[in-house]
C-alpha cells in the first residue's frame, strides 16, 4: 500500500514522504476503519538492519507507512531526490495520535516496555485526557519465538483498540507486529523509547538540537554504554549510503540482485566496478575502523 505521492527508496527501504499532519490523518482513518495498518518510523538504525537482515528488509518493503524519523534518513532522501520537508519522529507522533484518540474516542494499547513504564505512561495520559480509553500489557522478557503471544493477543481482543503502540525495541517491535498482522484489526506501530518519554523516565534533546539533527548526540550523552557502538555502526553505514547517493544516479541496488551486487547492498557497500580500488581500500578501511 502506498499512501504517499512521494516515496523514494533509500537502501532498499521504501520512505514515505509526508509531513506530521498527513501522517495523522492516514494512521487514524486506517484505525477508524479498523484495518491493519503497521507504521514504522524509520532511523539510521533501521536502514543499518535492513541491509543486514531479509526479515526486516521484508517488514519495512511491506510497511503500510514509513516515516523518515532521523536526520539521516532526511538527508539520505534529499539526496536521492525526494521532496522531503522535515523528519516525522515518533516521539511527536505517538502524543498527537494519543490526543486525537482522546478527541475521537479511539481506543489505544501501550504493549511492552520495562518495569512498569507502560502503566506509568498510561496514568500520565489519563490524568492528561480523561476519559480516554487506554489498556497496558507489559510481558515478561523473552525472545521474539519465546513470547507468550496467546496471552497478548487475548488481551487485545478483549481491549479492540484502535491505536496499538509496541515498545519492544527494534527490531522486535516490528517482526512481532508482521506475525500477528492477521489478529491486529488496528493501526500498529513500533514506538521503541515513547513509553519512557511519555512517563516521564527519559527526557528529548532541547528543540534547538532536534531542529539541527542533534538528538542522536543528546541521546549518546545519556546513555553512552548502550548506544555508542550502535551508533558506530551506523555511522560506518551512513558513509557508504551518502557516497552510493552520490557516485551512482541510479541509487539505491535492489535489495537482491545478483550475488555481487546484492552482497554489496546487503554490505551497504557500492558494487566495487563504481569507485577505484584506491576509494574503495580507503572506505572500507574507515568503515572497519568505525566499527571497530
Amino acid at each position: 500500500m502506498n499512501v504517499a505521492p512521494d516515496r523514494r527508496d533509500i537502501a532498499g527501504v521504501p520512505i514515505d514522504w509526508l509531513d506530521i499532519n498527513e501522517c495523522l490523518s492516514v494512521i487514524t482513518s486506517a484505525a477508524r476503519a479498523r484495518h491493519h495498518f503497521q507504521v514504522s518510523t524509520v532511523n539510521l538504525d533501521f536502514l543499518v538492519h535492513a541491509q543486514e537482515d531479509e526479515v526486516v528488509r521484508s517488514i519495512l518493503q511491506t510497511n503500510a507507512l514509513n516515516v523518515p524519523d532521523g536526520a539521516p534518513v532526511v538527508w539520505l532522501g534529499r539526496l536521492a531526490g525526494a521532496t522531503a520537508n522535515a523528519r516525522v519522529a515518533g516521539a511527536d507522533l505517538v502524543p498527537r495520535l494519543v490526543e486525537i484518540a482522546a478527541r475521537e474516542h479511539l481506543g489505544v494499547f501501550l504493549l511492552g516496555g520495562e518495569a512498569g513504564v507502560a502503566e506509568i505512561a498510561a496514568d500520565v495520559l489519563r490524568k492528561k485526557y480523561p476519559g480516554l480509553r487506554v489498556d497496558t500489557y507489559e510481558p515478561p522478557r523473552a525472545s521474539l519465538d519465546e513470547m507468550d503471544d496467546t496471552t497478548i493477543l487475548r488481551l487485545l481482543d478483549e481491549c479492540r483498540p484502535h491505536l496499538l503502540f509496541v515498545a519492544f525495541g527494534h527490531p522486535k517491535q516490528e517482526k512481532w507486529i508482521a506475525r500477528h498482522r492477521d489478529r491486529l484489526p488496528m493501526a500498529a506501530m513500533g514506538v521503541g523509547c515513547c513509553l519512557d518519554l511519555m512517563a516521564g523516565r527519559q527526557s528529548r534533546a532541547p528543540v534547538w538540537m532536534q531542529k539541527c539533527g542533534l538528538e542522536w548526540l543528546y541521546r549518546l550523552s545519556h546513555e553512552p554504554g548502550r548506544l555508542a557502538r550502535r551508533y558506530a555502526t551506523d555511522a560506518a553505514w551512513l558513509i557508504t549510503a551518502v557516497l552510493q547517493v552520490l557516485v551512482r544516479p541510479g541509487f539505491p541496488p535492489p535489495a537482491v540482485d545478483g550475488p555481487s551486487a546484492g552482497q554489496a547492498a546487503m554490505r551497504g557497500l557500492p558494487p566495487r566496478n563504481c569507485l577505484s580500488g584506491e576509494a574503495i581500500e580507503g572506505l572500507e578501511a574507515l568503515t572497519q575502523a568505525l566499527r571497530s
